[in-house]
This record gives C-alpha cells, structure tokens and sequence, in this order.
C-alpha cells in the first residue's frame, strides 16, 4: 500500500465542453465488469485526463448475459458516476 502511493493518478470532474470516453471491460473469471473514464479537454494543447474508474461484481443472473451485455452494463455503470 504505501509503494502505490508513489504513483498517484488525480480524479477530474468533466465540464460541459469535454468529450467523454468510456472503455467498459469484464472478467469472465472472476464475474466482474469495470470502466475507466477517459476525459478529452479542448484546449490549444489538448490532452487525456483520468476521469475514474469503476468496478462492480456481478449478479448471479448478470453471470449468464453474453459479453456485449456485460459491456453495455459497465457503461451503464459508469454513466451514474458522471
């Protein structure tokens, strides 16, 4: 725990004029979805901010879903931390 905290990454807040970026991702292992939030400020020199990151277990009925649903589920997720 205290080596990771020589690597800390900020959180920002979006604004109205960034364009968002979500990358949904699942592990069929451990029945688990994620999502990491990817911020794009335009700017004269325009960069990625770290927006989040996300990370839920999933119910025994979610389990049985196919991996697009399980996608579309992690950005639906995400969508509420916005």
């Amino acid at each position: 725990a205290k080596s990771s905290l020589n690597d800390i990454k900020s959180i920002a807040i979006p604004q109205p004029n960034d364009t968002l970026h979500i990358y949904p991702d699942f592990s069929e292992t451990t029945n688990a979805i994620g999502s990491h939030l990817v911020i794009n400020r335009p700017s004269a020199d325009p960069s990625s901010i770290n927006g989040g990151y996300f990370s839920v277990r999933l119910e025994d009925c979610q389990t049985r879903w196919t991996p697009c649903e399980k996608e579309c589920l992690g950005i639906k997720w995400m969508s509420y931390y916005i």
